[in-house]
């Protein structure tokens, strides 16, 4: 795999934006464990409330499907994700049903690390020099919420929320001039969509989370992602199948990079 595809690969999950997530007032997801459209008890709460209700986690580890697709390439793989709240991003990416792992990255707030175990190369940036690659700026925590489903702008006190329809609450967020909207199921409190915009920018980013299930302490979990990406006309299409998703069981992470790995710079 390329390694600038890979890089862009795991980043443009940010959604290539800058998101300024913070550690806001938030709530655990309780026990709304049913997948989305089965019914779920009803409990009082106001159209703002929804938008506090995030996965709340300390560690997480995923497996997921993964397909990158854009109009010069189309790839797919399977990611290995491994995460601890605010510290670290861990992940492994194999072809050919598992078999060749043709990536593993390290991500932390300051650094992106990568091998190519296929031809023993490796790449070190400090995290701005990976994001400067899809031209993004962004805050680790937003990476993070991203794997996770929860909004990619958290902890806000400007929240618009309105009634759509019958079935749909919508909540609005504005910063820096990125709007996100959040579309969450009325019975299920869980998030349907998430669409965000730049007013002065030729930018969207729209992504759809369902299957959820419950994870061990009862939290749903969207399954399924879809992430589409319109950046100044270019077209990107990412897929998200989880297979296995788990939280707060130690998630160990190590990396290092071998003396027979050749250090490589990325031309931009």
């Amino acid at each position: 795999m390329n390694i600038r595809k890979y890089i862009q690969a795991v980043l443009m999950l940010c959604c290539s934006m800058v998101l300024l997530a913070s550690c806001g007032s938030s709530k655990k997801l309780g026990d709304k464990t049913a997948d989305r459209g089965s019914k779920v008890p009803q409990q009082a709460i106001q159209p703002e409330d929804y938008y506090k209700q995030i996965l709340l986690y300390k560690s997480f580890f995923g497996k997921a499907n993964m397909q990158i697709t854009t109009p010069k390439m189309s790839q797919k793989v399977i990611a290995n994700i491994k995460m601890n709240h605010l510290k670290n991003i861990w992940s492994s990416v194999s072809a050919m049903g598992g078999i060749v792992e043709v990536a593993r990255a390290y991500i932390t707030p300051d650094s992106l690390k990568a091998l190519l175990p296929m031809s023993r190369d490796a790449y070190a940036l400090s995290f701005q020099e990976g994001l400067s690659l899809i031209q993004a700026e962004l805050e680790f925590v937003s990476l993070q919420n991203l794997f996770l489903g929860n909004p990619l702008i958290t902890g806000k006190s400007n929240a618009k929320a309105s009634e759509t329809d019958s079935t749909t609450i919508q909540v609005q967020v504005e910063q820096d001039g990125y709007i996100l909207t959040v579309k969450y199921d009325k019975e299920t409190q869980l998030i349907r969509e998430q669409l965000i915009t730049h007013t002065g920018k030729q930018f969207s980013c729209r992504i759809q989370q369902g299957n959820y299930k419950p994870l061990s302490d009862k939290q749903p979990f969207a399954f399924a992602r879809t992430i589409e990406i319109d950046n100044n006309g270019e077209q990107t299409l990412v897929s998200l199948d989880f297979t296995r998703a788990d939280i707060d069981i130690p998630a160990e992470v190590s990396f290092r990079i071998p003396d027979s790995y050749t250090l490589q710079t990325i031309k931009k």
